[in-house]
């Protein structure tokens, strides 16, 4: 029973678990302003849909990579994934394997990437 006392005790002062909550909370901040953002996306694309007839393409790939940061902080936010996302890894691009998922066949359209890491970048991600 002591030895189970001893590694909970371990484990709530562990400072990799509260640094951890402290991002963990960064990022269920910055969470919730990026939905309002994407909220003001979709109106703003809505409107331009109504008027001109089509959506703009600048927003509608910031749209998309949007959705992919939102993915991404909530991955972290489960411990689905260590990595954290932006401002401490790239931003996502719009494009990635799931972009074709909306096709008119609904068939998965798989767009494959190259991601080219520089020697710093390499470094940087070994560290963490």
């Amino acid at each position: 029973m002591a030895e189970r006392d001893t590694e909970i005790a371990g484990n709530l002062t562990n400072p990799v678990v509260w640094g951890r909550v402290v991002f963990m909370l960064l990022f269920a901040v910055v969470f919730y302003f990026a939905v309002w953002v994407g909220a003001a996306v979709t109106l703003i694309q809505l409107g331009f849909k109504l008027v001109s007839g089509k959506p703009v393409p600048r927003l509608s790939a910031f749209g998309a990579s949007l959705g992919h940061y939102l993915r991404q902080i909530t991955a972290f936010e489960t411990f689905g994934s260590e990595q954290k996302p932006w401002p401490m890894m790239a931003w996502p691009s719009p494009t990635s394997s799931d972009a074709g998922r909306n096709t008119a066949a609904g068939s998965a359209q798989v767009r494959r990437t190259r991601v080219v890491k520089t020697a710093a970048r390499q470094a940087q991600d070994e560290k963490s």
